[in-house]
């Protein structure tokens, strides 16, 4: 007995990446695809072209510059419901390459999400404004049935920030505006997976373990707060056309947080013990410029062209507090991810406001190999809509829908612990939004 009870321990190199899977994915579950740039109810409808109009107090987060183009106090109060949708298909999911994965698949992959934002604006003096707001820029929510094919790889996947953005303008001169602001910004992760406890007795020879018959979980929670700033210009190059440049920085996080076993059994309780962990995340910068150009008095045509630098996530290294529990790492090799955004603006009569909207969105996921259970990500296509009601001379109210149609994709992902999930993916998201401004 007491050899079964060591064998496991002296491979813990092999198998104690097992109890940091769930941590290791977790770029996956933040990645480029669920950076959420529903940060204005307005914008939605054109599909976030509309950075360069500058025309609410949002603008803040979009490019602070703009703030100067505002003419009195404003508040916003915008809010979009975020409804993923999607399907897996089982492709041939084996365990240690030999045993077909059993179980379901997965029933609906995605979690309807609201994500809020607030904003204000407040004119200093003649050159002079200033700006706060807050917002949940990045964030996810994707979860499967218990017993599912891949649940392995992933079980529940969940990301919530706030950023909270104080942001100074400069009308420099009488074409050209400067703005900069500084990012405070809170970030928690919940995520969680199946342990295959069957696979790594059959492999350690323990008497009546086999690959899925001996299921256990892990659930990882984890938090940490960071600093950024982003700064912006705007300037006209004509009257009623403008050009708008914007960097936001990278955020560097520290998640802290506890992993929880269950279902452990005897033999790997000293390896899958409950512990402290901690692995580091960077949300990644991001550069945008944006054009606005006024065709008519009623129209008004605006572009944006927005990138997230995930290029930096290469790998992920987790630390765990236990010492038997070696430190992991795992390859993600992402790629930088654009979006380009065309929208139109027409204002039929001086009470409504018709938008419309479209945009091409890639995906930071660089092949199947690397696409993932907690993220499914693929290149979609954004077509928007939305009107605007001036129900008085200081308060407008804007209402907005988005369907993206997202590509159908495969993956192929070896966890590297013997499973390879091996299917399709069919996913689609619908967003509605509303916002509130307020002019005082």
């Amino acid at each position: 007995m007491t050899s079964r009870l060591a064998s496991p321990i002296r491979s813990l190199p092999i198998y104690a990446s097992f109890a940091g899977t769930v941590i290791a994915s977790a770029p996956q579950a933040f990645a480029g695809g669920m950076a959420l740039t529903m940060q204005n109810g307005a914008h939605l409808a054109h599909a976030y072209a509309a950075a360069a109009s500058a025309e609410d107090a949002s603008t803040v987060y979009y490019n602070p510059a703009g703030l100067v183009l505002l003419d009195r106090p404003q508040f916003v109060a915008a809010a979009a419901h975020v409804d993923l949708r999607g399907r897996f298909a089982d492709g041939g999911s084996t365990t240690a390459g030999a045993f077909p994965t059993g179980g379901g698949a997965g029933g609906d992959v995605g979690l309807a999400r609201v994500v809020p934002s607030l904003y204000l604006a407040v004119p200093v003096r003649d050159s002079w404004s200033f700006g706060l707001g807050v917002s949940a820029p990045f964030g996810l929510a994707t979860e499967y049935d218990a017993g599912w094919v891949g649940r392995y790889h992933a079980l529940r996947s969940e990301l919530e920030t706030i950023n909270v953005n104080p942001a100074v303008a400069w009308r420099a001169s009488e074409r050209l505006s400067l703005g900069a602001g500084y990012n405070w910004r809170r970030a928690e992760a919940t995520l969680s997976n199946a342990i295959d406890f069957g696979l790594i007795g059959f492999l350690q020879g323990v008497p009546g373990l086999v690959p899925g018959a001996a299921d256990g979980a892990v659930r990882i929670q984890g938090s940490d707060t960071a600093g950024g700033f982003n700064v912006g210009a705007l300037y006209e190059v004509a009257d009623g056309a403008r050009i708008g440049v914007h960097y936001r920085s990278k955020t560097s996080h520290r998640l802290e947080g506890r992993a929880d076993f269950t279902g452990v059994p005897a033999p790997f309780a000293p390896l899958f013990a409950d512990q402290d962990a901690v692995a580091p995340l960077v949300l990644p910068e991001i550069v945008s410029v944006s054009w606005f150009q006024h065709l008519t008095p009623s129209f008004a045509l605006m572009a944006d062209w927005s990138t997230w630098k995930w290029s930096r996530f290469a790998e992920l290294s987790v630390d765990f507090a236990d010492p038997l529990t070696p430190d992991s790492s795992q390859r993600h090799d992402w790629r930088d991810a654009s979006i380009y955004s065309l929208g139109l603006r027409w204002q039929s009569s001086r009470h409504f406001t018709w938008r419309t909207g479209v945009a091409y969105n890639e995906t930071p996921v660089p092949d199947a190999a690397r696409r993932t259970a907690r993220i499914p990500d693929s290149d979609r296509v954004w077509l928007g809509l939305g009107l605007a009601w001036n129900f008085s001379s200081s308060a407008k109210f804007d209402l907005g829908w988005a369907h993206l149609f997202m590509k159908d994709s495969t993956v192929a992902n070896d966890d590297g612990l013997g499973h390879l999930l091996v299917g399709d993916y069919s996913l689609e998201v619908d967003i509605v939004s509303a916002q509130l401004s307020w002019g005082f």
